[in-house]
């Protein structure tokens, strides 16, 4: 009888569609009588985490590698965490592997695939959702920020290798190549052995990865939890606000959103930060940038919202903004 969940995510507090799944899957858990270990690098804990008695938080206390002023510690923590495999193995060793499941939502920012070797070698049962196309692409997104336009090259091939696609720099390509390298020999052959199960949360995701990757022994579909409080109906026809709410990067194509809104003369308003978000907001003055806000802040937006726009240009997995929005 599965009486504990250890969640595993780079973040405690929500940035990211994945992270927010992380942490509405432990408050729910833990609402319905699970202890819940929920195990992330950084990030000061969202208020779901911390009000739950049922639910422990466990932080490497590490930084984001991207933030990390230590460069060649950012390189080797992001290939393989001895720390965060050895806090890991410190959490499990407290509990039972027959009353315990290990959920991973994320690990590529801090955590690295040593969470999953980790929790394999100590016998857990591992499941992981999949909330981006990390398994398959070293950039997570089938994406060629270069050219700006989706991926079509076979993920690993000697052409990958040499297709510059990152976002920032080829050496940046050459880290995320490693790290695939290392996490597909992990994952993919507990995997092919039945070890861990693969968490599918839209048809359209699946079918894209399914294309690039060893059918896993075990799959699953479970859609992506919506947690909703403060229900509400926006007088969408007296409001003015076009509304993006995500990571100001390229792949989200917050660039036409800007061009569109500076074009048409409208309200815009972006919730969220990321790469061009201080580009933008100096070109783009009349637009509000508020960066990351919290479900209450983001309600009070919600009530001026005329639209919202969703203008990725990438493969988006299953986004939670849409489906949340909709609701009101």
């Amino acid at each position: 009888m599965i009486k504990n969940v250890v969640i595993i995510s780079d973040l405690s507090n929500v940035d990211t569609g994945g992270t927010a799944v992380a942490v509405d899957t432990a408050y729910l858990l833990a609402r319905n009588g699970l202890n819940v270990y929920f195990f992330s690098g950084e990030g000061k804990p969202d208020t779901r985490l911390t009000a739950s008695s049922k639910i422990k938080i466990i932080s490497t206390g590490q930084k984001h590698i991207l933030y990390d002023k230590n460069r060649f510690r950012a390189f080797v923590n992001g290939i393989y965490n001895l720390r965060a495999a050895r806090a890991l193995k410190d959490l499990l060793g407290t509990l039972d592997p027959d009353q315990t499941v290990v959920h991973v939502h994320s690990w590529t920012r801090v955590l690295s695939p040593s969470v999953f070797k980790a929790a394999l070698d100590m016998g857990f049962r591992v499941f992981i959702t999949i909330h981006d196309y990390q398994m398959v692409c070293p950039t997570g997104n089938l994406y060629d920020y270069q050219k700006q336009c989706i991926c079509e090259i076979t993920p690993m091939s000697l052409k990958c290798f040499l297709c510059n696609c990152d976002k920032r720099h080829y050496y940046h390509k050459i880290h995320r190549l490693l790290r695939q390298y290392v996490q597909n020999r992990i994952i993919r052959n507990a995997a092919g052995k039945g070890r861990i199960g693969y968490i599918f949360i839209s048809e359209f995701s699946k079918r894209q990865l399914l294309r690039r990757l060893p059918a896993p022994r075990n799959q699953f579909f479970i859609r992506n939890p919506i947690y909703f409080s403060d229900r509400f109906r926006a007088e969408a026809e007296n409001n003015s606000v076009f509304l993006f709410i995500g990571r100001a990067d390229p792949e989200k194509g917050i660039v036409p959103f800007c061009e569109a809104v500076h074009n048409s003369g409208v309200k815009g308003v972006v919730i969220g930060d990321g790469a061009l978000r201080a580009e933008l907001e100096a070109k783009y003055p009349e637009i509000t940038f508020t960066g990351w806000l919290d479900k209450p802040q983001i309600r009070e937006w919600l009530k001026k919202t005329r639209c919202l726009v969703a203008s990725s240009v990438c493969y988006e997995v299953s986004p939670l903004v849409p489906l949340e929005v909709s609701a009101y």
